[in-house]
């Protein structure tokens, strides 16, 4: 809902700022509307270096399907789409939502449609190009259609698209080049090359920044966020200083001498003496020294996303088939029903997908929507998807605690594990057994075995006098869907309480008790 102006400088902003922070650790924003006040960096220099982008428009471009599940699963869920919104456009122009008292448009139904479409988020060189926010494609214009001026990009006073002060060059950052004594190639003023040449400099090897900026990030995903430089994204001087300059300076220069192979930078870092060393903190060694020297290892707790997958994974869930349309999982109830405000209007209701193997795929292909946030991922720390993150925050908060007691994700998974375990054994001993296995990859100890036993014994006596309400998951899912009586009838849910003896329940619930476990939760 942004003046058109002001939407395409705010991409050009975001462009460079994900530039900067990736491959230079740079905070770019920070000399945008004036010089830097602590690091050699003029505003200039940030329009300069946005002016590189100037002539790239963001466009949508068609491409075939595969014939393959994945390229069958578009062409199904683009198919079921497309009727919904002709059906809607025959009845009315507006669908209801029950509960909200409001209406969804029909800017609204078709957007979601698109999404089902065979298209991929690309680039195009030319002028900039006007663009409706209510198209519902964005495909680039033929070559003979790029007609008009090429933008011009200006310094602006404090960062105002109303107070242009003069035009810049094409150029990168001035004080990395005169720090170095490094005289770099002039960018080409042309449409064409542009990229190339600010890829060029950055890669270059009088360029000291992106080589130190990559092998410390990589050094921090080995090291449970411990990085050489504690702020990945910031090589400034109001950031870290390097706990090891030496290490760095000698892995950068060894990632350039080994051709910027990834592979051969991740060998390096796991044959280590410091990445095998043990998670115990050696005799008279202050914890907090330990980790700093790494005469330990340091011991990190399981990402949201991680922590989705392996409880997928030991319940005999997870789904590893490879691309195709994002995944929408399972979403707690009420976060998805909650009304969301998007551009003036209420937005459709979250819609998980039709099956369990459609829901619980791994949780790098889940679709991610900046208005209404998985309470799962986001309370397990989860970065904002708007700005290159880092380094993750890891905290441990009552919400945690409280989600992996009572949430319907861990109860689900749960279940399924209890339930797979016992239609595959016939003792409740093999049961314990296969699941210490299962989730820990070990045998429980004999009083581990015990406790666990009595644990089971009781819940069985309690489910067994407390039978477990149903849940009706249809209703919930017509409530989800007023406008798509199709989608309710189609839903699969997952498996219920309800639906098994006592004896699973209580199973189940030491599936639980063992899925809260610091052992699963924590790697060494």
């Amino acid at each position: 809902m942004a003046v058109e102006a002001e939407t395409r400088q705010q991409w050009l902003d975001d462009v460079v700022n994900t530039v900067g922070n990736t491959f230079l650790g740079l905070e770019m924003s920070c000399f945008k509307c004036h010089d830097h006040k602590f690091d050699p960096l003029p505003t200039r220099d940030y329009y300069s270096m946005q002016a590189v982008f100037a002539t790239t428009q963001p466009a949508d471009v068609g491409v075939a399907l595969r014939e393959t599940s994945t390229g069958n699963d578009y062409e199904r869920k683009s198919v079921a789409a497309k009727a919904l919104v002709d059906r809607l456009s025959a009845e009315d122009s507006k669908a209801k939502i029950g509960g909200f008292g409001r209406s969804v448009t029909l800017n609204r139904l078709q957007r979601w449609n698109k999404q089902f479409q065979p298209l991929a988020m690309s680039i195009y060189k030319g002028p900039t190009r006007t663009f409706n926010s209510n198209s519902l494609s964005n495909l680039p214009p033929s070559i003979d259609k790029r007609s008009g001026d090429l933008m011009i990009l200006n310094i602006l006073a404090g960062g105002s698209l109303a107070a242009p002060i003069e035009p810049v060059e094409l150029a990168a950052l001035s004080a990395v080049e005169s720090l170095n004594e490094w005289q770099p190639s002039p960018f080409p003023e042309t449409v064409e090359n542009r990229r190339r040449a600010l890829a060029d400099w950055i890669v270059d090897e009088s360029n000291p920044l992106p080589a130190r900026v990559i092998v410390n990030r990589v050094w921090g995903w080995h090291f449970g966020g411990q990085s050489l430089v504690a702020t990945p994204n910031n090589f400034g001087v109001k950031g870290s200083k390097p706990s090891h300059p030496e290490l760095l300076d000698w892995l950068a220069r060894w990632f350039v001498d080994h051709g910027y192979s990834f592979k051969k930078l991740h060998r390096l870092i796991m044959t280590s003496n410091a990445y095998q060393r043990s998670i115990m903190t050696p005799d008279k060694i202050d914890s907090a020294q330990a980790n700093k020297i790494l005469a330990s290892f340091p011991v990190r707790h399981v990402s949201a996303e991680e922590m989705r997958d392996i409880m997928l994974q030991c319940s005999g869930e997870l789904a590893r088939n490879l691309g195709g349309i994002p995944s929408r999982p399972q979403m707690n109830w009420d976060a998805a029903m909650t009304a969301v405000n998007v551009q003036g209007g209420i937005d459709i209701p979250y819609r998980p997908d039709l099956t369990p193997s459609e829901r619980n795929r791994r949780s790098i292909y889940t679709y991610r929507m900046r208005s209404r946030r998985d309470p799962l991922f986001e309370v397990f720390n989860q970065p904002s998807s708007e700005r290159s993150c880092g380094i993750r925050d890891e905290s441990i908060v009552v919400p945690q605690a409280f989600t992996l007691m009572n949430g319907d994700f861990i109860a689900d998974r749960s279940l399924a594990l209890a339930d797979q375990l016992l239609k595959r054994l016939t003792t409740m001993p093999q049961c314990v057994d296969a699941a210490y296995s299962t989730i820990f990859g070990r045998e429980p100890t004999i009083a581990e075995k015990t406790k666990c036993l009595d644990f089971v014994a009781a819940q069985f006596v309690h489910h067994k006098q407390y039978p477990t309400p149903r849940f009706d998951v249809a209703k919930k899912i017509a409530g989800l869907t007023p406008y798509d009586p199709e989608y309710a009838k189609r839903y699969v849910a997952d498996l219920q309480s309800a639906d098994v003896p006592p004896r699973t329940r209580a199973l189940a619930d030491l599936c639980l008790t063992l899925f809260n476990t610091s052992e699963l939760l924590y790697i060494p």
